[in-house]
């Protein structure tokens, strides 16, 4: 069956992909930035299953935003063999749950900081 997409949907797509990947990058930023500096900063940090929550959210966050990716490429890579269109419903449950925990993770550690800075 031979693929003819119109722009907008192939901008769609593109944009899907880059919203995945930038979330990708904020999510790992926000792992790296945590455990770089939650030992520097606080010496006796109270409510540490906070931080523990907020990992735990922050790598399902990741998890789903690179599975989202990868299905959306192999569907791109299969779409002349099945026909013009991407599985939206399975991609779009990942990139649910990847903003909702990335959302989660940033609420704990936010909660976290208010609560060990006053």
């Amino acid at each position: 069956m031979n693929c003819t997409e119109t722009t907008p949907q192939l901008e769609g797509v593109k944009q899907l992909h880059d919203s995945l990947k930038h979330l990708t990058t904020l999510t790992t930023g926000s792992i790296v930035v945590t455990v770089t500096f939650l030992e520097k900063l606080f010496i006796n940090p109270e409510w540490k299953t906070m931080v523990v929550v907020s990992m735990l959210s922050f790598l399902a966050s990741l998890f789903c935003s690179v599975t989202g990716m990868l299905l959306q490429s192999i569907d791109t890579m299969n779409i002349e063999s099945i026909g013009c269109s991407h599985d939206f419903d399975r991609i779009g449950k990942f990139m649910a749950i990847s903003y909702y925990t990335f959302f989660i993770g940033i609420v704990t550690l936010g909660i976290f900081f208010l609560k060990n800075f006053f």
